[in-house]
């Protein structure tokens, strides 16, 4: 649980400065101190300008022709999607290994909670060593700004751009805001900042003393949020960032087929309904993932990293040339499925390089007949007779139609897992926490050790039935017995220790999974036992850690008699233990746990 209030947060706001110019200098640096713009042709859009390309009035997304006019002497080059990526990750590395909490908001943009950090080091100091750590690392130059909340952090980075910092203290808000202009205010667009224009306001003094409802009149709900924003009010939390979050859609076939026309159709509908769904999020992705499985029930996937993008024509094309590279034996096909992952928040003009302005107010035109018409109101007719599912079918998570389905605020999170007997869990912990020593890893020490059994979502009304689900299925299992050998890893980013016997965990994850009949929307039934040493870490960490664990050996067993209930009921808080379920006894299991320890 939080240790601090919202009034006393810190929250830092990161912003790579011009960020596409930056590391194009990086590699060219006879651009520096030049007009440069980063885009398409002629026929293009402005993906990004320079300060010194600022000057004369351009900006991004305005058409490359106009800009051009404005600077003639402007140099133009092309975006290299791929370099702006790795060098996007590389900060977020270094922000990773100090941060205790961040949030990766866009390509270039980072929040970081670094609440209570006063009592230990000195918040601004802290983010000022960190800031002048980017720049040394990395050659790029980045301007943050600290207050007690999201909002006065990013205006206040704006403010001191560029390549510079500053701090908002508490309870001077509402004077640093009042004489800036309300352009500076994050949700007010082009519209509404004529709309208030038209109404005599310009700066934001004016909409700090202006009654709350008649903004609300004027503007509906955001009225109220502006005014907040306003008057230095913003409570939103840093979202922990995951680099595995993904959203995907996957067909099963009432009859098996090798109807090849109709599956590319299939999949450039899923694609496009995927595409729509990135861009109403506000989100990009990097990596596209192809799934196929066969009437024999063998499945295959194949992934492809990719510049971020959110375009439909970009990724139905790569979508394609997986599914050619992958469909090679020729059989009945079962299943299809496309994911995108490795999501980052960014808006549009992230991807206008190759994008001509006609396309681009193409898709605008697009997606706003979607969100006021529903999610099908335009569609490709190439699979326009195909209706698909509404759900994560990689993960179990919901992947609702933009505009169709709204999320359920009043839903908690809950963990049911197996946990160890206090003996294990130290000598488990004692691992973790070396692990934290040796490599600097945060997350590592942020979970008791635990074998998870379900992951999922409900709100209150819902509670009890699924407890009284879990109560039934724990009155008929029998104690398990919980063999623990060795480490092992899920590709580079995870360690955990394997489950030797999985077969009676397998088992009950899948009788839970059939009694308390939660749609795989709101839930995820892991069928993979094991217990995690540590997870996100990147893939240097990786390679050093995974060389310590393959030289040690680990052996522990135990009987498994109850299973706990946690729950989280916000993304700030922590799990708390709600249920113990105890299982029947049985006289062919002995209860008592044993370890034999030899990790060094």
């Amino acid at each position: 649980m939080p240790l601090l209030s919202d009034s006393h947060r810190t929250i830092v706001h990161m912003d790579l400065d011009s960020f596409f110019v930056s590391v194009s200098r990086l590699i060219n640096p006879l651009l520096n101190g030049k007009p440069v713009l980063v885009g398409g042709g002629e026929r293009g859009v402005v993906a990004a300008c320079s300060y010194e390309a600022r000057a004369f009035g351009i900006h991004s997304a305005m058409p490359m022709k106009v800009a051009r006019r404005l600077c003639p002497e402007a140099i133009v080059i092309r975006g290299d999607y791929d370099e702006y990526s790795k060098r996007s990750d590389e900060v977020m590395q270094i922000i990773r290994e100090d941060a205790p909490v961040y949030e990766r908001s866009s390509i270039d943009e980072f929040y970081i909670d670094i609440t209570g950090m006063d009592r230990f080091f000195g918040c601004y100091k802290w983010a000022t060593e960190l800031r002048h750590t980017i720049r040394r690392e990395t050659g790029l130059p980045i301007s943050f700004g600290m207050s007690q909340n999201k909002t006065v952090s990013k205006i206040a980075t704006d403010e001191a751009k560029p390549d510079n910092q500053m701090k908002i203290d508490f309870g001077a808000e509402k004077n640093f805001l009042a004489p800036l202009s309300v352009r500076k205010i994050p949700m007010i667009g082009e519209k509404t900042y004529h709309l208030l224009r038209n109404m005599g306001i310009e700066k934001v003094f004016t909409l700090q003393q202006m009654p709350p409802e008649l903004l609300q009149n004027v503007l509906g709900e955001n009225g109220i949020v502006i005014w907040k924003k306003a008057n230095g009010i913003d409570h939103s939390p840093v979202e922990p960032y995951s680099e595995r979050k993904s959203i995907s859609s996957e067909e099963t076939f009432n009859q098996d087929t090798i109807d090849v026309v109709m599956l590319k159709s299939l999949m450039v509908r899923m694609t496009e309904k995927l595409a729509f769904q990135l861009r109403n999020d506000d989100k990009l992705t990097s990596c596209v993932t192809v799934k196929i499985r066969y009437s024999n029930f063998d499945t295959h996937t194949m992934q492809s990293r990719i510049p971020y993008t959110s375009s439909d024509h970009t990724l139905i094309t790569r979508v394609k040339e997986l599914f050619d590279k992958l469909y090679s034996r020729r059989m009945l096909i079962r299943l299809i499925g496309v994911k995108f992952s490795h999501l980052v928040g960014g808006g549009q003009q992230i991807n206008l390089f190759e994008d001509s302005e006609q396309l681009i107010n193409l898709y605008q035109a697009m997606d706003k007949m979607r969100r006021v018409y529903g999610a099908h109101a335009i569609e490709r007719a190439v699979g326009g007779t195909h209706s698909l599912r509404s759900f994560n079918p990689f993960n179990g998570i919901a992947t609702a139609q933009a505009g169709t389905l709204p999320k359920d605020r009043s839903a908690c999170e809950y963990l049911l897992v197996l946990s160890p007997p206090p003996a294990i869990k130290k000598e488990v912990w004692d691992i973790k926490k070396q692990f934290h020593r040796k490599h600097n890893h945060i997350r590592v020490a942020q979970s008791a050790p635990h074998i998870m059994l379900a992951n999922f979502w409900l709100n209150k009304q819902s509670e009890e039935a699924v407890i009284s689900g879990m109560e039934e299925v724990a009155k008929h299992q029998s104690p398990v017995e919980v063999r623990l050998k060795n480490f092992s890893h899920f590709q580079t980013h995870t360690i955990y220790i394997d489950v030797e016997n999985p077969y009676a965990i397998i088992s009950l994850v899948k009788s839970l999974k059939e009694k308390l009949g939660l749609h795989g929307s709101q839930s995820f039934f892991p069928m993979k036992p094991h217990m995690t040493i540590a997870s996100g870490l990147r893939e240097e960490q990786f390679k050093k850690a995974i060389v310590d664990f393959q030289q040690h050996e680990f052996r522990a067993s135990f009987i498994a008699d109850n299973m706990l209930l946690m729950k989280k009921e916000t993304g700030d808080a922590g799990y708390r233990i709600i249920k113990e379920f105890d299982f029947c006894s049985s006289k062919d299991m002995e209860p008592a746990a044993k370890y034999e320890w030899n990790y060094t």
